[in-house]
C-alpha cells in the first residue's frame, strides 16, 4: 500500500465505503475502507467531476502520476510553512504511528496499511522503547 495505491482505484464503491484497490505488489487486490468524511468528500467530488477511468485523472487519458502529487505536496508545505522535511509517504508513517500511540490493535493497523504479513507492519512502524513505555503507561492507568 501507500501513494500508488491510489492511481490503482479499480472500483469505488459508495454504498459500502470502500475503494477496491490493485496493489503494486504482485497485483493482488483489496478493500480500502473509508472514513465518513472521506466518503462525502469522494462522493461530492464525484458529483462535480465524474471521474470515468481513474479517480484522479491526470492528462492524456492516464491516471494522475505519483511525481505530480509529491511536487503539490512539497508545494503545500513551502505554502503552509512547514520547514521539516516530508513526503506524502510520511503522512501514512504518521497515521499509522499514531494509531498505534493511541491504542489500536496492531492487526487493526495491518489491514488499515494493507500489509499482508503482520510483520511488515512491525517493521514498518519501527516499533521503539518510546512506544512500548507509552503502552504501558496506558496498561497502568
Amino acid at each position: 500500500g501507500g501513494l500508488s495505491d491510489i492511481f490503482n482505484v479499480l472500483q469505488y464503491n459508495s454504498e459500502e465505503g470502500t475503494l477496491r484497490i490493485r496493489c503494486g505488489k504482485g497485483g493482488l487486490e483489496r478493500d480500502a475502507l473509508l472514513s465518513e468524511n472521506l466518503l462525502q468528500i469522494l462522493r461530492e467530488y464525484y458529483k462535480v467531476y465524474r471521474p470515468s477511468d481513474y479517480l484522479f485523472p491526470g492528462t492524456k487519458r492516464r491516471s494522475l502520476c505519483a511525481s505530480v502529487i509529491q511536487r503539490q505536496f512539497k508545494e503545500a508545505l513551502v505554502t503552509s510553512g512547514v520547514r521539516k522535511e516530508a513526503s506524502v509517504h510520511s503522512l501514512r508513517h504518521s497515521f499509522a504511528v499514531h494509531q498505534l500511540e493511541k491504542g489500536t490493535d496492531l492487526r487493526i493497523i495491518q489491514k488499515l496499511l494493507g500489509h499482508e504479513s503482520i510483520l511488515s507492519t512491525i517493521r514498518y512502524l519501527n516499533v521503539t522503547n518510546s512506544v512500548y513505555r507509552y503502552a504501558a503507561d496506558v496498561l497502568s492507568q
